[in-house]
């Protein structure tokens, strides 16, 4: 048995997931970018979803956003299986899209602990040595100086998947600021997320050099099979973080808030089985809190506004 999701309300997550067996399924070139775009901008509506940044890679994505109403597993879903649809359908495919492995939510506690992963998804095709700087990506992809811009407009693809279908003709993609980093105002949040992103690309580039390495290029990207994976192994049995902070206290702190809450929720499924339907399941419980018998600790409303 997994252990169980916590799902909070006005949490900050990085959202991660990758393709089956690594697949560059997400190749950037063709419709895919603006298919993705329209998939996510239309989960992000629908389930009231905060996003912040944004990188869609050959075989994974990964996106900083805020979940006002607990619903980040909806989005997840609708997302990932109308890209795993519509895409399987562009390329005539009928296995699995996505890997089988869990869906990667990291919660991010502190406004130094966002501000980090809006830098490491941003810059993931440069540190992975595809490109030089995060604008030469040819992929879906979002930008400090994208933050005050109007919102991303994506039309509902032309392919054959969405030729009878009745979802919107357009949908918007906002990128907001993180509740975190609201204190900093638009302007000094962008500026210090630009200052990072140059600082972290500038150190890869001066590694590359150091290593005698150069970048793979967006004509090579666009060339990539889709059904062609990296040549590295993948990592197994590594640890699967739910929580993200830089500082110790709050990480030891967060991680036994996290500890209890598995706890209590082990023991009330354990009476809730055992026919006791009066139990108290902790707040955030997720798979739970679907049954209609099932009571949960309820916490204060969130009050989160997009910035």
């Amino acid at each position: 048995m997994t252990w169980p999701r916590r799902v909070v309300p006005g949490t900050t997550y990085l959202l991660t997931r990758r393709c089956t067996e690594r697949r560059y399924l997400l190749v950037p070139r063709g419709v895919s970018p603006k298919l993705v775009g329209y998939c996510i901008a239309l989960a992000a509506a629908r389930h009231g979803v905060f996003l912040h940044a944004v990188m869609v890679m050959s075989n994974h994505w990964h996106a900083v956003l805020t979940d006002p109403h607990g619903r980040v597993t909806e989005f997840a879903r609708d997302v990932h299986a109308l890209i795993a649809r519509s895409l399987n359908a562009h390329y005539g495919r009928w296995e699995s899209f996505w890997s089988s492995q869990r869906l990667s939510l990291v919660e991010l506690a502190g406004a130094d602990d966002v501000l980090e992963k809006l830098v490491y998804t941003t810059t993931n095709p440069v540190e992975a040595g595809l490109v030089e700087r995060p604008s030469d990506w040819p992929g879906l992809r979002t930008l400090p100086a994208h933050v005050p811009d109007a919102p991303r407009r994506f039309e509902r693809p032309k392919t054959r998947f969405f030729r009878r279908s009745g979802l919107p003709e357009e949908v918007k993609l906002k990128l907001t600021v993180p509740a975190q980093l609201a204190h900093l105002g638009s302007r000094e949040y962008v500026r210090r997320y630009e200052d990072r992103v140059r600082e972290r690309v500038e150190a890869a580039g001066a590694l590359r050099v150091r290593e005698g390495r150069g970048v793979l290029g967006v004509h090579a990207l666009k060339r990539q099979r889709k059904d062609g994976r990296p040549k590295t192994s993948a990592p197994r049995r590594k640890l699967d973080p739910a929580i993200a902070s830089r500082d110790p206290a709050r990480r030891v702190a967060l991680l036994k808030e996290l500890r209890a809450f598995r706890d209590a929720y082990r023991e009330a499924r354990r009476r809730w089985f055992e026919g006791d339907t009066d139990v108290l399941f902790p707040r955030g419980t997720l798979l739970m809190a679907s049954l209609p018998t099932v009571r949960c600790e309820r916490g204060p409303p969130s009050v989160l506004q997009a910035a």
